[in-house]
């Protein structure tokens, strides 16, 4: 009886102890199961706030805001490298370059000009010489007005300058940061990168003939080039050439197929909040609308693997310039820069590819320069 009677409470405390097991593992799925339940809400409303965010927030600021319309188009908030290393070119790889400083309208205006290396042997010997005795040599100058983001001494920039002044190009080159880039002071706007240009470009001039300038723009500087060059027109100044690099039609279709523009371009609002906004006077590039009235001639090189301003861009320029350009200018031409994608010039780095020398010199010959490059 007495072992019955343990085995009967054996049973019971097993009943109790499964039973207490059986809840334990429920109230585990359930907890789980909740748990699950709120991460999943705050996955949730985190998407939301996102969404919010880029379809609300964003085109409603870039709507209202000039400011935050310059800072999208010309992003001279991401400046680097540091502003105080650019005083010395050495620093950047540049051993025959010069740093200065220019005034213009009280805007202090940063600028390198690397010599070609024919002079780098007088370079050597008397590196403090006059600037007019560095132009003495009758090299090509080129004016390199650069694109949104960063300033003079990125990467991608400096390889350019080594290739048009250090490979058989031995050309000159001027280049400089606009007004709240680099080492420049002052808030750009359309109208006042264009001034800063002109500036530099005028500084140029005043010590060589109009007949050795090419004004080289790359992706935003294109626009700012040939907005230059038509402001030069209007007096009668027309430099030998201008050097599109990676361009774009309107500044209006480049944000359209910018990354960010292609994940808002299909909202029914996107013309009216982000498009439209874009033809203010202080962010105003429409290249297309201007490329007709130049008469100087005109070299446009792009990559078809350009992931940044699409390569179709670049085209539909050209073809408006083939459309609507007067037949006594000069020259427009259009050349593919790695076509296969294999050496990876992409948007910035036109100058890996190694028969970038020669495209230019071919179309600086073409026009005749009184002293042809070898």
């Amino acid at each position: 009886m007495l072992r019955h009677r343990e085995k009967d409470q054996n049973k019971s405390v097993d009943s109790k102890f499964s039973t207490s097991k059986l809840n334990e593992n429920t109230n585990k799925k359930a907890n789980n199961g909740s748990i699950h339940h709120i991460r999943g809400l705050r996955f949730f409303k985190k998407v939301a706030v996102l969404v919010f965010i880029i379809y609300g927030i964003v085109p409603l600021a870039f709507y209202v805001s000039p400011f935050i319309r310059r800072c999208f188009i010309f992003a001279h908030l991401v400046n680097y490298p540091p502003f105080f290393w650019l005083s010395t070119p050495e620093y950047f790889g540049l051993n025959h370059a010069r740093h200065m400083m220019l005034n213009n309208d009280n805007i202090k205006l940063g600028v390198w000009h690397i010599l070609p290396k024919s002079q780098a042997k007088r370079w050597k010997i008397t590196p403090e010489s006059v600037v007019q005795e560095d132009f003495k040599d009758k090299r090509p100058v080129f004016l390199y007005l650069h694109g949104h983001c960063e300033n003079r001494g990125a990467g991608y920039r400096l390889n350019l300058y080594k290739v048009l002044s250090e490979s058989k190009v031995d050309g000159h080159v001027v280049t400089f940061d606009y007004r709240g880039y680099g080492d420049s002071s002052g808030t750009p706007t359309a109208s006042g990168v264009v001034n800063d240009s002109r500036a530099v470009y005028s500084w140029i001039r005043h010590h060589v003939d109009k007949k050795r300038i090419i004004i080289w723009g790359h992706s935003l500087g294109t626009a700012i080039a040939l907005k230059l060059a038509k402001e030069l027109a209007r007096e009668g100044e027309h430099p030998k050439a201008i050097i599109l690099e990676s361009p774009f039609n309107s500044i209006r279709e480049a944000a359209q197929n910018y990354p960010l523009g292609t994940v808002m371009n299909f909202m029914p609002y996107f013309r009216s909040l982000i498009m439209e906004p874009l033809r203010h006077e202080e962010t105003s590039f429409e290249s297309d609308e201007i490329i007709d009235q130049i008469a100087t001639p005109i070299l446009i090189v792009h990559s078809p693997n350009d992931w940044l301003v699409p390569y179709h861009l670049g085209k539909k320029l050209y073809e408006r310039a083939l459309l609507n350009r007067p037949s006594n200018y000069g020259p427009v031409q259009f050349i593919d820069i790695d076509k296969t994608g294999e050496i990876g010039c992409g948007h910035r780095w036109v100058s890996w590819d190694p028969d970038l020398p020669n495209i230019v010199i071919k179309f600086l010959n073409s026009l005749k320069l009184k002293n042809k490059l070898n």
